[in-house]
């Protein structure tokens, strides 16, 4: 039997590392959809504001990897998305305003963008080895992908609804997320029954999503982040502040 392969996921405290290293507002919203509703890098930069239903809370996706496809998501994200079609519909009818419209130079701007948030996170020399012994970068966009399927099945139980967020075609792929549930479940009893241990005092992933302003102003208030970082880091914050779940 094939050995199961393990999807390379973020872990809570690494997507917050993540998200507040992000200084570009393109890939801020590039992320903020991939970690949401499980989007493909092909996905995003091909998505267009015509694509995407405001009224009816549907996207489009034309070119996706399994074929065209509608996607439903939550009302949570209408805000976001209203505020950045007001700032960016004039200027490209991509939802990711880059000057090229050539899908190479797009993806190769949002990849490269993507690794330079990575090393400020400290999050660079994270790696592993492939089956060929090669040393790979353990975090790419797609993990972000992996990361959404993961935190799904975690917070709903539920492995085809999980199945139908990633629109896989079989329930298969999606089980290797049952993996890392598992693995998390895991951590999660040992950590209840270690009593020995004091108790971590980690900012929880929801609430630093849904109140990444406070944290920020905090920073701001100690004097850990400089007048420009903070003015610049609630730009990025008003349009990637997300709720995953109620």
């Amino acid at each position: 039997m094939a050995k199961r392969i393990i999807p390379k996921c973020f872990d809570d405290d690494q997507i917050i590392k993540f998200f507040d290293s992000i200084k570009k507002t393109n890939l801020a919203v590039a992320c903020w959809l991939a970690l949401m509703l499980g989007l493909r890098i092909g996905d995003i930069i091909n998505l267009k504001w015509k694509d995407i239903n405001l009224e009816s809370l549907k996207i489009f996706i034309r070119r996706g990897k399994t074929g065209e496809d509608n996607l439903d998501f939550p009302s949570t994200m209408l805000p976001i998305l209203k505020k950045w079609k007001y700032l960016t519909e004039k200027k490209s009818e991509y939802i990711l305003p880059y000057t090229s419209e050539n899908n190479e130079t797009r993806l190769a701007r949002l990849t490269h963008s993507f690794g330079q948030a990575r090393r400020a996170s400290g999050l660079n020399n994270i790696t592993y080895i492939t089956k060929y012994g090669k040393e790979k970068k353990k975090f790419t966009f797609h993990s972000l992908r992996h990361t959404a399927g993961r935190l799904t099945l975690e917070k709903t139980g539920d492995i085809y609804f999980t199945k139908e967020l990633l629109r896989h075609s079989s329930i298969k792929s999606t089980e290797i997320y049952s993996s890392v549930s598992n693995t998390k479940k895991r951590e999660t009893l040992e950590r209840i029954h270690n009593f020995n241990k004091p108790k971590q005092q980690n900012q929880n992933i929801q609430s630093v999503i849904i109140n990444p302003l406070d944290a920020l102003k905090m920073k701001f208030i100690n004097e850990e982040i400089t007048e420009q970082e903070y003015l610049n880091k609630i730009r990025i914050l008003n349009l990637t502040k997300v709720m995953l779940v109620n």
